[in-house]
């Protein structure tokens, strides 16, 4: 947590009993404090595989791997709509349309 920020959901949670044939979710919303590359690794899973087991069982979930992170500014630079570039673009293209089209 030293590189980000809870935003939504919890990083622990307990779930007292799952169905048979069952899926259970569970999602945490994370914002980044800086941005660059991150080894984001495997969660752990602890659980028992009955009620009356004394035995706890750990798993893990797949891991990512190494992820990069951006910054806001270089995100929005490279897919925002460009509405300033495109109506520059519109302008300077009406005279090479309208010129020999008046010609014509």
């Amino acid at each position: 947590t030293e590189d980000f920020d809870i935003a939504g959901g919890q990083l622990q949670v307990k779930f007292d009993r799952i169905a048979p044939n069952a899926n259970v979710s569970h999602t945490v919303v994370v914002k980044p404090k800086k941005y660059g590359y991150f080894n984001f690794t495997a969660a752990e899973v602890s659980y028992q595989p009955s009620e009356d087991s004394a035995e706890i069982q750990i798993g893990y979930t797949s891991e990512p791997g190494e992820g990069g992170i951006i910054a806001f500014r270089d995100y929005d630079r490279k897919f925002s709509p460009h509405v300033f570039d495109w109506l520059i673009f519109a302008l300077l293209m009406i005279p090479a349309l309208l010129v020999p089209y008046m010609m014509w």
